[in-house]
């Protein structure tokens, strides 16, 4: 066993989707750390009699129970319709998540957020979501490759840029003034230096 975990992924191509299964393996300091700080923050409350403190090692032990309970094994379907995943998605009470392919705008890695995993993350409205927790930056690019290659469609862009700047395209918006040469020449020679 490893002293720090790692994920494998595995990629299966069937005629109708491709699937991707990503297994954690857990290292000796990822399954003995958390409880070891929970365990000493119990045994310091209990020296120093603030049992107020004691629901957070057991909300944290909850969340990792919860966590376990889930397995280390997480699936992504991804067809032109939609991508689903199944599995521990490092969320508590959510064991799938769907999102529809006309709602995606970007795929690729994210390093998560506040309490949200690294790995890959599909944006799609204004959200953004994790469907393939643990995944390092490599092989979260590698996976979104595989989806862009098989699927080029899926991914448009932002189909509503923010700026008013920018046209439908996303080029710069010109406008057509007509220029007079004449007077824009007669004006620069008469200014003083």
């Amino acid at each position: 066993m490893k002293l720090i975990g790692h994920t494998e992924i595995t990629t299966i191509d069937e005629p109708d989707h491709l699937e991707f299964v990503a297994v954690r393996k857990h290292g000796v300091l990822d399954l003995s750390l958390p409880p070891a700080i929970a365990i000493a923050f119990l045994i310091w409350i209990g020296l120093s009699q603030h049992w107020y403190y004691a629901v957070f090692p057991l909300i944290a032990l909850f969340y990792l129970f919860a966590s376990w309970m889930n397995g280390p094994v997480t699936r992504l379907a991804v067809s032109g319709h939609e991508l689903i995943a199944r599995g521990n998605l490092q969320k508590s009470f959510t064991n799938e998540v769907r999102i529809l392919a006309s709602e995606v705008k970007s795929i690729g890695y994210d390093s998560g957020g506040e309490n949200e995993p690294s790995g890959f993350y599909v944006q799609h409205g204004w959200k953004n979501t994790c469907l393939l927790p643990g995944l390092n930056r490599e092989q979260a690019d590698g996976v979104a490759l595989l989806i862009r290659r098989r699927y080029p469609d899926l991914e448009p862009g932002d189909r509503q840029p923010a700026s008013m700047l920018f046209s439908g395209n996303g080029g710069l918006i010109t406008l057509s003034i007509p220029r007079d040469d004449s007077q824009s020449a007669a004006t620069t020679e008469d200014q003083p230096m």
